[in-house]
């Protein structure tokens, strides 16, 4: 009898030794708010896509999305050189007009994965140091370059300021930025930092070197000709 309540303890003991880490490893509830915070980063896409209506209201409409101290980080314009950032409201608003006349047509869309017959929009979540959490996207986006007598000029002279509260990309020689009318397509990534609903910063990146021409629908020819 001794042996066999030694035995039953003993299987106790594992049984409460086995049982701490698969309950340690039990996946974390979803952090409050997630719901509004996810809402926040598909609203930022459909905002983007709206600049490309040059609508003044667009870009107010964007930067509501935005902290006031917000940083948006990006690759450089083609009259920048290096990493580009965009500081606060009014930084984000020169950055947003420059967008604006020199695409339309804009139709970024956050990118899905396809597995056992069901399709989803993917956002990687994750708790950050800044009481709030962190928000993933792959994103696809697609453009049109504005007409060639919408070009803009960029140089030292009309370099983007935003006043000294916003670090940009070092300005390079004068260049015409000519657009063309073609429509464009290339992978990227966007993350997002937020804080009560808010994005607090944004890093996005796009892989230039996959960027491709999308090829234009023939035009079909009237009956009869």
């Amino acid at each position: 009898m001794k042996d066999h309540n030694a035995a039953r303890l003993v299987m106790l003991a594992l049984v409460a030794l086995l049982g701490a880490p698969l309950a340690a490893q039990s996946p974390p509830a979803p952090p409050a708010n997630a719901e509004r915070d996810e809402q926040t980063v598909r609203a930022w896409v459909q905002r983007w896509n709206a600049l490309g209506g040059d609508n003044a209201k667009a870009i107010d409409e964007l930067l509501a999305l935005y902290a006031p101290d917000a940083l948006h980080i990006t690759g450089p314009l083609p009259h920048q050189r290096g990493t580009a950032t965009y500081r606060g409201h009014d930084g984000i608003r020169v950055l947003a007009s420059r967008i604006a006349a020199s695409q339309q047509g804009m139709t970024y869309r956050i990118e899905t994965e396809t597995a056992n017959e069901e399709t989803a929009e993917l956002l990687h979540v994750a708790a950050g140091p800044w009481k709030g959490p962190a928000i993933a996207i792959q994103i696809v986006a697609a453009y049109t370059d504005r007409d060639p007598s919408t070009a803009l000029r960029a140089g030292p002279s009309t370099a983007l300021r935003a006043g000294p509260s916003t670090a940009l990309g070092t300005s390079g020689p004068s260049t015409t930025l000519r657009t063309g009318g073609k429509r464009w397509v290339v992978p990227g990534a966007a993350f997002f930092q937020l804080v009560d609903g808010k994005i607090r910063r944004v890093r996005i990146y796009f892989a230039d070197a996959e960027k491709a021409e999308v090829e234009p629908q023939p035009k079909r020819r009237p009956p009869g000709d």
